[in-house]
């Protein structure tokens, strides 16, 4: 049995995450050459172990920059498939899904929707894809409104301290406004969580 058929038999079945991560890593080299070919028989052989069997192992392992890195390559050399492959848009879409999965992950929820955004306007019923968008909406504007809440409320508190130590500072209507701020980045936070999770998907995509 040739290496091809063996690796291929190997990333055929099911092991481990990290045996798949340190197979592909034994090997990278004659995976390299492969690629280097640029023939469309080998980059069909290559491109989607290293997207599904190394690049998505190592984003589920935590790697997440390894990863994103690792997906980087498999964008650079997957147009050379284009129009050569009747797998291509399935690895097109599954390279877009996980670099976007990888951003959310490591918290740059923004640039993760860039690429969701890319996937639903060509895949308008995928729930999956819908439930990351809303997630990563939720969590970026999470990001900020809790921002501010901490600091109304830890302005709030010092002020409160600052009243107790010099009470001839009057500066009620401050700690007011503060904390006042502080609850209305709470309700918003809920408020907006509520109607990212009620909204149409779809249309806020179209829109952009």
């Amino acid at each position: 049995m040739t290496t091809k058929k063996k690796l291929q038999a190997f990333f055929d079945a099911a092991h481990p995450k990290a045996q798949y991560i340190q197979a592909y890593e034994e090997n990278i080299e004659f995976f390299n050459e492969l690629l280097h070919t640029g023939r469309a028989e080998e980059l069909d052989y290559v491109l989607p172990i290293k997207l599904l069997k190394y690049a998505d192992p190592l984003g589920q392992s935590g790697q997440y920059a390894k990863a994103l890195r690792v997906l980087g390559e498999v964008e650079r050399d997957l147009p050379k498939l284009r129009g050569r492959s009747k797998w291509f848009d399935q690895y097109d879409e599954s390279l877009t899904f996980l670099i976007a999965v990888n951003l959310a992950r490591m918290k740059r929820y923004a640039d993760s929707n860039s690429h969701f955004q890319k996937l639903l306007s060509s895949n308008r019923s995928n729930e999956s894809y819908e439930n990351w968008y809303r997630s990563n909406k939720k969590a970026l504007v999470d990001r900020y409104l809790t921002t501010i809440m901490v600091l109304g409320v830890l302005g709030y508190l010092l002020l409160f301290l600052v009243e107790w130590l010099v009470p001839e500072w009057n500066v009620t209507w401050v700690r007011t406004s503060l904390l006042a701020i502080a609850l209305m980045a709470l309700a918003g936070s809920s408020l907006y969580k509520y109607w990212i999770g009620r909204s149409n998907v779809q249309r806020a995509v179209k829109h952009r």
